[in-house]
């Protein structure tokens, strides 16, 4: 068997669902679609803004000879038993525990399988977080291929799932990217609530739910209505794919809810303080985003049942000392007495 092949069937021992392997080269290929997206106002500025490490491996490890991609499932088999009254919605990305620790873990174990079988090697691994293009690297790798949702979908396992590398001063043997596509398919273009979906594989960042669930940065009502009662993120575009639907429930255990629930109860939310924030949403990865965010959005979400018994916490929040959360509470009471109509 070749290091190659014990490489990969490690990886998928530890709970990797796919894993490959690319070489060291620039990620140029992506360089058409990130212009246009600039050119057109599309980037949200969570984007790393040294472009030469977002494509270049050689940039983030001296010496590199190659990347091994791995990706994780989160698709899980979950239904929460009971909803609260006032309950939100939290996208699948933020169930169980923080993916970025679940992935570095898996990670660790791989790099600790390299050691043993490569002398001198030198490595740096990366969860999302770091700076080079994920997707682009798995494509490349042979992992996947893009949707025209903009998420990599992974041939029987669909497009749950968390991407990270490994990135290694030792050459091996890589694969080849796959074909695949969406056919006459626009089912997510179809579904996306704010059009952020413009056009095939163009996504206009900053009027995505996802980004606005994240940012602090101020949106149109008529925006900021589509979040309707979404606390973090936003599944759409992929829970109407095709590839979705008819992948198997085979995510890793870590991302089953525990501390939070998919639909938690709003009030909960909005009434924790920093302690409680970060005993519960603060162990996932929505937690990055701190408790005013989390609770802006739940405000929000509130909003939407636009329920009269609800009129006195929001109305109370208008005097709470965080501009996002007392300017967001007056928006709330508007909607809630029907001054703003949420359509």
């Amino acid at each position: 068997m070749s290091v190659e092949d014990e490489i990969k069937d490690y990886a998928r021992e530890i709970g990797v669902a796919a894993v490959g392997i690319t070489g060291p080269e620039r990620l140029d290929v992506a360089l058409p679609i990130y212009r246009r997206r600039m050119e057109r106002g599309y980037l949200t500025g969570f984007e790393e803004r040294d472009l030469e490490l977002r494509l270049d491996p050689g940039r983030n490890l001296a010496g590199v000879q190659s990347v091994i991609s791995l990706a994780v499932p989160y698709n899980l088999d979950y239904v929460q038993s009971r909803k609260p009254r006032f309950s939100g919605q939290i996208a699948r990305v933020a169930w169980g525990r923080d993916y970025h620790a679940v992935v570095s873990e898996k990670m660790t174990e791989l790099s600790a399988f390299l050691k043993d079988h490569f002398a001198d090697l030198r490595y740096t691994a990366m969860v999302d977080s770091g700076p080079l293009m994920d997707r682009v690297i798995a494509w490349r790798a042979g992992l996947g291929w893009f949707g025209k949702n903009n998420t990599l979908i992974v041939p029987r396992v669909g497009s749950w799932v968390f991407l990270g590398e490994i990135l290694i001063n030792k050459r091996l043997r890589t694969d080849s990217p796959i074909q695949g596509d969406c056919g006459q398919c626009e089912e997510c273009l179809k579904a996306c609530p704010t059009k952020a979906l413009v056009e095939p594989h163009m996504l206009n960042g900053k009027i995505c739910l996802s980004y606005l669930t994240q940012t602090a940065d101020p949106a149109p009502d008529q925006i900021v209505q589509k979040i309707e009662r979404r606390v973090y993120g936003c599944d759409v575009c992929q829970e109407v794919c095709p590839y979705n639907k008819a992948a198997p429930k085979i995510g890793d255990k870590a991302f089953t809810p525990h501390v939070v629930d998919p639909h938690p109860d709003l009030l909960d939310l909005i009434g924790m303080d920093q302690r409680r924030f970060e005993e519960t949403v603060g162990q996932t990865s929505a937690g990055w985003v701190g408790r005013s965010i989390i609770q802006r959005n739940a405000i929000i979400a509130l909003a939407d049942y636009k329920d009269p018994d609800t009129l006195p916490i929001v109305e109370k929040l208008q005097g709470d000392e965080r501009p996002l959360i007392s300017g967001v509470s007056r928006f709330a009471t508007k909607a809630i007495r029907g001054e703003i109509n949420l359509q």
